[in-house]
């Protein structure tokens, strides 16, 4: 079976919002299952991070999060 890809665009995960923290557990369940994400993160002004990465209060990241300024 090919790989399962999915580009996801919600609030950025670096954000304390309740769209950011569902979209941040669901992203990293469905890595979890097999599937390659794209993050695309509204109102993130970073750089892209790639898998795995930590943010802010030692969350983990296992989706690449592609900056949406």
């Amino acid at each position: 079976m090919s790989e399962k890809r999915l580009v996801w665009l919600s609030d950025s995960p670096t954000l304390e919002t309740g769209y950011a923290n569902i979209s941040k557990q669901i992203c990293n369940r469905l890595v979890a299952k097999g599937w390659k994400i794209i993050y695309l993160g509204s109102n993130y002004y970073g750089q892209t991070l790639s898998p795995p990465s930590q943010i802010k209060g030692g969350i983990k990241l296992d989706f690449e999060l592609v900056g949406q300024g």
